[in-house]
């Protein structure tokens, strides 16, 4: 399987690299209002920090988009990258509305996952790993398992 961004991003001529001009730029995803899901807000957010992994994110997120549970969102913080991780997450963000992608400054996962954190709407968080691959009932298990023991 391929992941998509196969093409490189184009130079805006000012002297900074890739990954400095897409930590300038704006972010590919502004979080919009889905008025699918119940009362506007997803049950689960699923945080995804990233850091160079682009040989990897794509399988991530198709494995998140795969939940049988399907009222969440999926947050990927692509943490100062210097490859096509940005790209590849905003591809598949454009395609679906539950997905948000957030840039910021190589910072560290603790501080990935707490921006993330600071925008998540859901009321379960799921943290996940930019190389992760979940099973399609992973989600809805564990909400069993968090209703269940209510």
């Amino acid at each position: 399987m391929k992941n998509p961004g196969d093409s490189p991003p184009a130079s805006s001529g000012l002297g900074m690299s890739d990954a400095e001009e897409r930590l300038t730029a704006r972010p590919c995803r502004i979080h919009r209002e889905d008025t699918s899901r119940s009362f506007g807000t997803p049950s689960v957010s699923m945080i995804v920090p990233a850091f160079n992994a682009e040989r990897y994110i794509g399988f991530t997120i198709e494995s998140l988009l795969r939940q049988t549970h399907t009222d969440l969102e999926i947050i990927v913080v692509d943490d100062g990258s210097t490859d096509r991780t940005h790209e590849i997450a905003c591809r598949y963000a454009t395609e679906d509305s539950r997905i948000t992608v957030l840039t910021q400054r190589n910072a560290g996962v603790a501080t990935a996952r707490n921006r993330a954190i600071d925008v998540a709407k859901g009321e379960f968080l799921g943290f996940v790993d930019a190389d992760d691959i979940w099973h399609p009932t992973a989600v809805a298990k564990m909400l069993a398992r968090f209703e269940g023991a209510s």
